[in-house]
């Protein structure tokens, strides 16, 4: 005997987590999606060739303290398609890339990315700030309010100096949050600390992100995929009512996992919090431009690296150039001698440009990113762009207060009406994982007085 029935709106990550701790607690689960694939911004296709690899068009990484996501992997029989990433990255600075070893900081010395004074002012910061932040929850943004502060920029400017920030925080923090460090708050700056600290492993999946909310959805007997959600409510008898072209649900309950922008355009009775909630909350934009390589990059300093990087600094001539690129041979990837080179416009870059066709995209991406890796027009044989207008939640210091509201009053209101997602969390696969856990545990505890 099933417990109530709810529906799950978006089959994202959050959306996934939620519905497979609700299925195991004995509900009836109905999810509803209106793309023709599961998976939200982590998306994932099939490259075919001699052999055949999957590329990330969204988020790529997942790190060992995603500790609502790993149990998912490990629950759904797909631990075995996870791969450590290696540990090296590079990063631009003069004429060329500099090898670094994230596990092995003597190599920024070696490699003299940054002087001698400025690694001896970001030591000096990173184990005071490493010290605070060691015992909070990576996934759980209310639990950082102590960082609800400044901005980023602000915090590693001051703390790492104007060295340090610009080559070692700057385009670091890019490449973990698609968002640029001058519009991201202090919390951020914490958590990628607290993230460094913890020495964390990166892994891919085999079969890219996407397959980590398929497996999750895998116990969930209806997916509606295809189907735009045209409006929620709230019905007779205080049911959730959700209604598509086809037909009206009246459910136990309904959470929401779908970016604040389109859930404001479709909830029409939200509680006076949610209604905030949808109405101030807002979102950069990205584009991930994916460029086929037939063979490896020359330069040496790329070899087996997972990312490289390209700071503000040097980069500040080029409009166009990325912060940051993946490079899929140095994942562990068995992709032959091809390469696949997966970078992201964000923010204001990728709001100028979201309306150009693909091939303006292409050709302003390609010739901003020759000046640091010149081999690679030479050499590409495919590109693939996926527009994100809705990527990463804009944040402000001074938000987190009204976001611990939000979720105090989601666990005590009598609204069938449940919103998670990654914006109301950190904008990470473990973020966006947490809301949907706890949103599902709400809706768990109400049932079962």
């Amino acid at each position: 005997m099933h417990i109530g029935h709810v529906g799950i709106v978006g089959a994202g990550m959050a959306g996934a987590v939620a519905a497979h701790n609700l299925v195991k607690a004995g509900f009836v689960v109905t999810v509803i999606e209106k793309e023709p694939q599961c998976g939200g911004r982590a998306r994932s296709t099939l490259v075919n060739g001699a052999l055949p690899f999957f590329q990330d068009h969204g988020g790529q990484f997942i790190l060992d303290h995603y500790e609502d996501v790993m149990p998912l992997i490990k629950e759904t029989g797909i631990a075995d398609d996870m791969i450590e990433i290696e540990p090296y990255t590079a990063t631009f600075r003069g004429d060329r890339f500099r090898r670094i070893n994230r596990k092995n900081s003597g190599t920024v010395y070696s490699e003299e990315l940054v002087s001698p004074r400025a690694c001896s002012q970001v030591e000096n910061a990173y184990r005071h700030m490493a010290q605070r932040v060691g015992g909070l929850d990576p996934n759980r943004y209310t639990a950082w309010y102590e960082f609800d502060n400044g901005s980023a920029d602000w915090w590693f400017r001051r703390s790492y100096g104007e060295e340090g920030a610009a080559y070692l925080a700057e385009p670091v923090f890019n490449g973990l949050f698609f968002h640029a460090m001058q519009y991201a708050p202090e919390i951020y700056a914490a958590w990628m600390i607290s993230h460094l600290a913890r020495r964390d492993r990166w892994h891919i999946m085999r079969r890219g992100t996407q397959s980590i909310p398929e497996a999750g959805l895998r116990c969930v007997r209806d997916v509606r995929l295809n189907t735009p959600v045209l409006e929620i409510g709230i019905g007779a008898e205080g049911k959730a009512l959700v209604r598509t072209a086809d037909e009206t649900l009246m459910l136990d309950a309904v959470i929401v996992t779908i970016p604040p922008p389109e859930a404001a355009g479709i909830i029409s009775a939200p509680t006076v919090r949610q209604k905030l909630f949808l109405k101030n909350t807002h979102y950069w934009s990205t584009i991930v431009i994916n460029l086929l390589l037939s063979s490896r990059l020359s330069d040496p300093n790329l070899n087996n690296a997972a990312m490289a990087m390209i700071p503000a600094e040097e980069r500040c001539f080029f409009h166009n150039c990325p912060a940051a690129f993946s490079l899929e041979s140095g994942k562990h990837k068995a992709i032959g001698a091809q390469e696949l080179l997966g970078t992201h416009l964000m923010s204001h870059s990728a709001e100028r440009l979201m309306q150009e066709p693909d091939d303006i995209i292409a050709q302003a991406v390609i010739k901003d990113l020759a000046h640091f890796v010149p081999d690679m027009p030479h050499k590409l044989r495919d590109v693939h762009i996926t527009r994100w207008p809705l990527a990463i939640p804009k944040r402000s210091p001074g938000e987190l207060l009204e976001l611990t509201r939000f979720w105090w009053d989601q666990e005590i209101q009598t609204s069938p009406i449940y919103i998670a997602g990654d914006s109301t969390s950190f904008p990470t696969f473990g973020g966006a994982a947490w809301s949907g856990k706890k949103a599902s545990n709400i809706i768990a505890k109400r049932f079962c007085r």
